[in-house]
């Protein structure tokens, strides 16, 4: 992201901030009389008015971008992609938390509609902008070039996985990682997709499982129906995540990202991918797997 793009930003939040929380604080004043302070229907128009001030946000990003950037290449645009997708997350999640906040209830009744709704509305602004980023590449003329594909498995080395304390788990990581660069210069996205979730969710069971009594007794750890913990070779990608965020063993930047790509989990279930509107494209390919390398990057 260029630096132009990032003061824009900047700008964009000291001038807009105060006016959505504006906006809230009269929302509040109306509706507290028709006694719907606390409501489903509330809580959806409280996320309204901040999602529209994450796409004004992307608004004056693209705007940014558009002002003759001298540096546009292939590569700009793979990394445009990450920080775009890292920047809607970090906005994404930071309502969520105020969301959560102020629609706090006892028997939190409220929390499944807020997590539910930022999730559906996060996944829609992030794919409106990477089609957007996929505008900004074909107006300047730029794809990736067969000779550029089929470098790919010479510039990228496979990791020695060296951090990883479950020995038997990095041969498999290993022969994912190379999967995945496989997948990627044959265009093979979703299989790109899915085995970079697999090899995120198996580095952050190893993460946890060094400290395996603290993640169970997180609240963040994964339950059965009847509120029991489950062993944690059993959990999914989301309580993983949240759990190893809230141990401090993965940074706040690296939560957001990796929630991205745990919806695409579930493409393994074709009757999922009837189901849901996904889009399998390079864009959503080269985030996952640049998630993957910042999470292996961190962690070594």
């Amino acid at each position: 992201m260029e630096q132009l793009t990032k003061l824009k930003i900047d700008q964009f939040k000291e001038l807009n901030l105060h006016k959505r929380d504006e906006e809230w604080k009269q929302q509040k004043i109306r509706l507290a009389p028709l006694g719907r302070l606390r409501s489903g229907h509330h809580v959806i128009e409280y996320l309204g008015i901040g999602c529209d001030y994450i796409e004004q946000m992307l608004k004056v990003f693209f705007e940014a971008e558009n002002d003759g950037n001298p540096s546009f290449n292939e590569d700009y645009f793979n990394e445009l992609s990450s920080d775009l997708v890292q920047l809607i997350n970090v906005e994404c999640n930071s309502l969520l938390t105020l969301a959560n906040a102020n629609f706090k209830t006892k028997d939190n009744s409220l929390e499944k509609t807020i997590s539910s709704e930022v999730e559906n509305r996060c996944h829609h602004i992030r794919e409106v902008a990477l089609k957007e980023v996929e505008i900004l590449r074909e107006k300047n003329k730029l794809t990736a070039s067969k000779p550029e594909k089929i470098e790919i498995d010479k510039e990228i080395e496979i990791p020695d996985f060296d951090f990883i304390k479950l020995k038997e788990l990095i041969p498999i990581l290993q022969r994912d990682y190379e999967e995945i660069i496989k997948s990627i210069k044959s265009e093979c996205w979703k299989s790109a997709i899915i085995l970079c979730g697999s090899a995120i969710e198996g580095i952050l069971f190893d993460l946890l499982k060094q400290d395996e009594s603290n993640a169970m007794s997180s609240k963040h750890a994964q339950k059965d129906k009847q509120g029991n913990v489950i062993p944690l070779d059993e959990w999914g990608l989301t309580a993983l995540i949240n759990t190893a965020s809230s141990l401090n063993l993965i940074s706040k930047g690296i939560k957001g990202l990796s929630h991205t790509i745990k919806e695409f989990r579930n493409l393994i279930h074709p009757t999922k991918e009837i189901a849901g509107e996904y889009t399998l494209k390079k864009e959503e390919a080269d985030s996952a797997f640049a998630i993957l390398n910042i999470l292996i990057r961190d962690s070594s």
